[in-house]
């Protein structure tokens, strides 16, 4: 699997003006619109936007194409980004775009990404389902809780707009509850494909309760994600009960990766201390079991 941050492939001031013009009426900023632009059909010729601006736009949507149809070729799932409120819209647009023309498949290729603590998630992902349906195109959603809260908050204080994300970190939880099992309810009728992207143990365990209930194997249309050194006592429970758990790993030189971390840190800051002491426990625990077992085989051969 492999993550894709749109705004590293085209300009985000761009992006945030795609998605302005997108609520205006009679806009021809579609999915549909983007697909015929990446394929090559048209070239993106908006009225809002400059000459560089637009020959900017078509390069970046096929850049966009190349990347996604390179993935789909070596049978590598391609996870859209998601990123701020301000954009997200357009993101989605150009995410729905590459889910049209690169899911036809058995499985698919490019996954969306949906962030509970904006408000209105459920809504987000039962559209994005059902678009891809009507496009005869395969779903695949990741499901996180968010990681530019306090970026998202100050820019709403600043601009004195409506603050888009839940107001608690309990509300986020609903989101987040409501957004599983409704992709939960796809996967069984087998309209999606499902990333629980989380270090929270209380989602991790309703995950694995609901696929009991909902008789959805273990290592058939979900998986499970976490941060590489975080939450590694999640991914190594799931491992050993079947379960896919995968290490998202930031690739890149430290001045590109290191903000990528910072929010992460700063997205799991509450409750930091007691999961790391929860963490080191349990890692302990499993390293006393890995040591008896050697020990009981005489030190020998242990891997």
């Amino acid at each position: 699997m492999m993550q894709l941050k749109v705004t590293a492939m085209m300009d985000a001031e761009l992006c945030a003006t795609i998605q302005q013009r997108m609520q205006e009426p009679g806009t021809k900023l579609t999915p549909e619109f983007i697909i015929a632009a990446m394929g090559g059909e048209i070239a993106p010729s908006l009225p809002f936007l400059t000459p560089q601006q637009n020959q900017h736009f078509g390069v970046s949507l096929r850049r966009l194409d190349s990347v996604a149809q390179a993935a789909a070729a070596q049978g590598v799932t391609l996870m859209v980004d998601a990123e701020q409120s301000h954009l997200q819209g357009a993101l989605r647009l150009l995410t729905l775009a590459l889910i049209g023309r690169h899911n036809r498949g058995a499985e698919p290729r490019v996954w969306s990404t949906v962030q509970a603590y904006v408000r209105g998630a459920e809504q987000v992902l039962t559209m994005e389902a059902s678009w891809a349906r009507r496009y005869g195109a395969r779903y695949g959603v990741k499901l996180v809780r968010g990681a530019y809260l306090e970026e998202e908050r100050l820019r709403a204080h600043n601009l004195g707009v409506p603050d888009p994300l839940h107001p608690t970190l309990e509300a986020t939880h609903i989101s987040y509850g409501a957004c599983l099992e409704l992709a939960l309810a796809l996967v069984v009728q087998d309209q999606a494909r499902l990333m629980v992207a989380t270090h929270n143990e209380a989602s991790v365990m309703q995950a694995v309760q609901r696929m009991e209930a909902l008789r959805i194997p273990r290592r058939a249309g979900v998986c499970f994600g976490q941060l590489y050194g975080m939450g590694d006592h999640v991914s190594l429970a799931l491992g050993r009960a079947g379960f896919s758990a995968f290490k998202s790993v930031p690739v890149g030189p430290e001045v590109s990766v290191l903000p990528y971390l910072a929010r992460r840190a700063q997205e799991h800051r509450q409750g930091a201390l007691l999961r790391t002491a929860l963490e080191r426990r349990l890692l302990a625990q499993e390293l006393r079991r890995r040591l008896l077992q050697w020990a009981k085989r005489g030190g020998n051969g242990a891997k």
